[in-house]
Parts: structure tokens; C-alpha cells; sequence
């Protein structure tokens, strides 16, 4: 019965030594991954601060834009009235 109880405590250290490997295996995976996902998120972070810059750029040059858009229009409407009006003068005579 001696040796059986050998090979039982040569099962068990073995098992015991495996739970320790898988262990530590999970524990540097988690530390891996870990490190991984916060590059990951500092990334995504920067990614999507380098957006909204280039948005609020381009919203800024639309407005720009739209602006001199606007005041070209309003000179067109200026002189579309003015046009109208002289127009109207020439029906009323």
C-alpha cells in the first residue's frame, strides 16, 4: 500500500503543478491583454479627439463659407430689389 499512496501524492503534486502552470498562464494572459486593451482605449481616445478636431475645422469652414456665401447673397438680393424697384418706376411712368 506504500507505493500507492506514492503514485496518489505523485497524482496530486502533478495535478497541483499543473493548476499552478494554467494559473500563472491566466494570470500573464490577463496581464497581457490588460495592458493591451488600455493601449487600445488611449488609441481610441486620441482617434476620436483628432476627429472632433477635424470636424469642429471643417464645420468652421463651412461657416466661413456660409458666411460669404451669405453676404453674396444679400448683395444679390440688394441688387435684385434695386433692379425691381427701377423696374417699377419705369411701369409706373
Amino acid at each position: 500500500m506504500p507505493q500507492l499512496v506514492d503514485v496518489y501524492r505523485l497524482m496530486l503534486s502533478n495535478r497541483n503543478t499543473f493548476y499552478e502552470q494554467m494559473t500563472n498562464g491566466v494570470k500573464i494572459l490577463y496581464y497581457n491583454v490588460y495592458a493591451q486593451f488600455t493601449e487600445i482605449i488611449l488609441q481610441s481616445q486620441i482617434f476620436v479627439a483628432n476627429i472632433k478636431e477635424e470636424m469642429a475645422a471643417i464645420a468652421a469652414k463651412v461657416f466661413h463659407k456660409y458666411e460669404n456665401l451669405k453676404d453674396t447673397f444679400n448683395v444679390q438680393i440688394t441688387s435684385n430689389n434695386s433692379a425691381w424697384a427701377r423696374k417699377a418706376e419705369v411701369l409706373k411712368e
